[in-house]
């Protein structure tokens, strides 16, 4: 402001507002009007300085966000450049612009792929119903984005494609090799498949089980699935019913606690021929299952649920019952038989003692000459009866365990010897001879070991044809052996081991007389004893038995 008390000519007016005053002010003035003056230039001023500072700050900013938006472009124009591959084409679909990843996966350079027709450079994409031709004119004529996927089989590539339409006109091409996510989804697609059959196969296996099965989820065990045979044994209406609603039948019979139990520590619980009351109101009965109930757990280990299979024993359980009925009874019976053939033994026994000596004084006394064939034959036939009643004596005895054993030092050959001059001295005996190497000496029961060789030797004269009979007598291997060899019919090889038993014989009772005891005795004997006996034979051509005995038992 000019403020001057002198010059009101216009020349210094002039001259004032030339200087750079915003106002001429002549003395004398107004306070009031020259403090307004002031505060409105003062006003002025401050505004222009905000102004000013303003346009600086927006010039800065201007500048920042120039270069943000150069970086911006910069990393955008590298990540194109390095990230899936690219490839811009313009309206005429001529390529303009491709990226690094886009040479890669084309094999192909900038220089050969900018400047050329897109359909042209890649034939097989211009196939008008492959969905590049028809997606591409789609994006290029709606202005619209797309996405598909493809195979590509120059590049032997699933693409995943993606494209954009550009301001400036033509489209943006992006596409990524799809092939590890198609390997993946054909994977997943498989194991899917597999899954699908080895459940149905399980289910299938589940329906068809010849058991019930159940599956229970919850500590209140809810049916979640029942096969058929467990529908039908304890009714259709079960699933999504706790077990205490469905079944009340079974309670107070310890099923519930033992789910309960199960459920709760998690170990599986088995049982053998568990009794149950099953069915309602006037249709039940008793039956008997072999049953488990097995524990399925969850992802973290938690019990989840059970699973109880088994199956009905009941005509198992009532055939053992009464098979062991009949088993008692059949060991009473046997016992009663033991009794009476140690009975009718004894009582037999008596009357044939006082017998046959009263026929050995009649065969000393005088004039017995004449009779002395029939004593003969009566002897023998008192023998006879004598070896029978002992072989019925000696099943009861063996059949019931109470054979006993009286040991002693027993020389083998000096009793095969004995033996044989017992049979030699009764008429019309076959020729019996005996073979000893060496002296071997054990200690057996004497009574017994003699009943073998009696039962060996007899059985050889009976089926030996009126052949010779050899008794060999030796050791070896720290045994005693004793072998008695015929010459006659022999023993068919399918009969080997039958004829040991008890009643047994290879030939028909009709043709030869007998109990069929004979080496039934011997067998048990003899392993009682601590040794084995066998026979080596074929039919027609004799047989060979052999004994052997422990020398130090």
């Amino acid at each position: 402001i000019f403020v001057t008390a002198v010059h009101r000519e216009e020349q210094h007016i002039v001259r004032g507002y030339a200087g750079g005053a915003l106002d001429y002010v002549l003395k004398p003035f107004d306070p009031e009007v020259m403090r307004c003056k002031v505060r409105a230039l003062v006003g002025l001023n401050l505004e222009n300085e905000a102004k000013v500072r303003a346009h600086a700050h927006s010039a800065e900013a201007l500048a920042a966000e120039q270069k943000v938006a150069r970086a911006d472009a910069d990393d955008a124009a590298d990540i194109l450049e390095h990230g899936d591959p690219l490839c811009v084409v313009d309206g005429d679909w001529t390529i303009v612009r491709v990226n690094r990843a886009q040479e890669s996966a084309t094999g192909l350079s900038r220089k050969r792929q900018v400047g050329r027709n897109f359909w042209q450079l890649f034939p097989s994409a211009a196939e008008p119903a492959s969905k590049y031709w028809v997606e591409y004119h789609r994006a290029m004529r709606d202005r619209t984005d797309v996405h598909f996927e493809e195979y590509y089989p120059p590049l032997r590539l699933w693409t995943e494609v993606s494209a954009y339409p550009r301001k400036a006109g033509g489209i943006s091409i992006f596409f990524r090799n799809g092939n590890a996510r198609k390997d993946a989804e054909e994977r997943e697609r498989v194991a899917r498949a597999d899954a699908d059959r080895e459940r149905a196969s399980l289910h299938q296996l589940f329906n068809e089980a010849p058991v019930p099965i159940c599956i229970m989820r919850g500590p209140g065990h809810v049916y979640e699935l029942a096969n058929p045979s467990y529908r039908a044994l304890f009714g259709h209406d079960l699933v999504g019913k706790p077990v205490r609603e469905a079944l009340p039948e079974l309670a107070r019979q310890g099923f519930f606690e033992v789910m309960d139990g199960v459920f709760k520590t998690g170990e599986p619980y088995s049982a053998t021929a568990a009794p149950v009351r099953i069915g309602k109101g006037g249709e039940q009965r008793d039956a008997f299952f072999d049953f488990t109930c097995q524990p399925f757990r969850d992802a973290q280990g938690k019990v989840e649920g059970l699973i109880t299979f088994g199956y009905e024993v009941t005509d198992l359980v009532r055939s053992r019952v009464k098979a062991e009925t009949l088993s008692a009874d059949l060991r009473q019976a046997v016992r009663i038989r033991d009794d009476f053939l140690s009975l009718a033994s004894h009582e037999l026994n008596t009357p044939l003692t006082p017998l046959k000596l009263q026929l050995d004084m009649i065969g000393r006394s005088k004039g017995a000459d004449a009779f002395r064939d029939h004593l003969a034959v009566s002897l023998r036939q008192v023998d006879r009866i004598k070896t029978l009643v002992a072989q019925l004596l000696d099943v009861s005895r063996l059949g019931s365990g109470h054979l006993v054993l009286e040991p002693q030092p027993v020389d083998l050959a000096e009793l095969a010897r004995a033996v044989v001059a017992r049979f030699a001295a009764q008429p019309e005996t076959p020729e019996i001879s005996v073979v000893c190497e060496g002296r071997p000496v054990g200690v057996w029961d004497l009574f017994r070991l003699d009943q073998v060789i009696t039962n060996l030797v007899s059985n050889a004269l009976k089926y030996g044809e009126g052949k010779p009979v050899e008794v060999q007598v030796g050791s070896a291997d720290g045994q005693a052996r004793l072998c008695v060899v015929d010459h006659g019919i022999g023993v068919p090889s399918d009969q080997q081991e039958r004829i040991f038993g008890r009643f047994e014989r290879a030939v028909p009772a009709r043709n030869y007389a007998g109990l069929g005891l004979g080496l039934w005795i011997v067998k048990q004997v003899v392993e009682a004893s601590g040794g084995g006996v066998s026979v080596e034979s074929a039919k027609g051509e004799g047989a060979r038995f052999t004994v052997r005995l422990p020398l130090s038992h």
